[in-house]
């Protein structure tokens, strides 16, 4: 019906929540990959990720190089935690996970993650 599919598309441009949308893939890829600047926005932001935690391992891998101690490791929990934050909602939802997982991670960076689940920085909605 016609003025249903005009009554959705509506919808979807005001942003109201359809809970039951039917997913189909390849709604999804025209949606997301629809032009060239959603691409490059696409790999600009894989670029970013990457070399975000590369940038970290590579601190934690020269940490281990020059034989630095447990004195570095709360200097680290502090960077691993702002650097989720930088990285956005996705990468703080994994911190909070990984705070409550003890047999994962290691006690200090424990502690630090768990300051995203009690003081999360707002971040726009986008």
């Amino acid at each position: 019906d016609k003025s249903s599919k005009a009554m959705e598309e509506l919808d979807l441009e005001r942003g109201v929540c359809v809970p039951f949308r039917k997913y189909t893939p390849e709604l999804v890829r025209k949606t997301v990959l629809e032009s060239r600047g959603t691409i490059f926005s696409l790999i600009d932001r894989g670029v970013e990720i990457l070399w975000k935690l590369g940038f970290y391992w590579t601190t934690l891998s020269y940490d281990k190089l020059v034989g630095r101690g447990p004195e570095v490791v709360p200097l680290r929990a502090a960077q691993l935690r702002k650097l989720l934050c930088d990285l956005g909602p996705s990468f703080i939802k994994a911190g909070q996970v990984l705070a409550n997982r003890p047999d994962i991670i290691r006690e200090d960076y424990m502690n630090e993650l768990c300051i995203l689940q009690d003081d999360v920085p707002a971040f726009p909605n986008q």
